[in-house]
């Protein structure tokens, strides 16, 4: 039991813990690469948030189509325009207190009316006839397109999700 035991290789510190030599090189590469990781990180948010007021007539042709032939007597508040790092989006404000959000190319992904409900028009008909048959009182205030459906919150406060084939799939209140 008390026998010496002996490496395998001539060398020790090998398998010795604590005797692992280090690259002096190696560190001071470390440090830079996580110096600059920090300065990135700490660039990220001024570059990745850029929201700027803009003109009516900056707006993409087809929100400004969209605008005049939804909403034609109803005066812009305000515009403004979002770049962030990968994505790009327009947010308009009319009088009424209605805010519609645009992607880039002009095609809206959401409607929200606080004080008047979503035109009629702008709801798909599936989607008008199984709120009308559930909830035949019911006012859609906010429309909102997304990736896999659709979402529709109705002025009494529930929340309508309908799947790419408007089958109404949740109701949250």
């Amino acid at each position: 039991m008390g026998e010496n035991f002996k490496f395998a290789t001539k060398s020790p510190s090998t398998f010795a813990v604590g005797k692992v030599k280090q690259n002096p090189k190696n560190d001071y590469t470390m440090k830079k690469l996580m110096m600059t990781l920090a300065a990135v990180m700490a660039l990220l948010p001024a570059v990745a948030a850029n929201d700027r007021p803009i003109s009516k007539e900056q707006l993409p042709a087809r929100a400004l189509d969209f605008l005049e032939a939804h909403f034609p007597n109803v005066e812009i508040s305000l515009a403004k325009e979002d770049r962030e790092l990968f994505e790009h989006h327009y947010e308009v404000v009319l009088m009424n207190s209605t805010k519609i959000e645009f992607r880039g190319d002009g095609t809206w992904y959401d409607i929200d009316c606080r004080y008047s409900d979503v035109p009629r028009a702008l709801i798909p008909e599936q989607m008008r006839q199984a709120i009308e048959a559930r909830y035949p009182e019911a006012r859609v205030r906010e429309l909102k397109r997304e990736r896999r459906g659709w979402e529709a919150t109705l002025r009494n406060g529930l929340e309508l999700t309908f799947n790419s084939r408007m089958q109404l799939v949740d109701i949250d209140d």
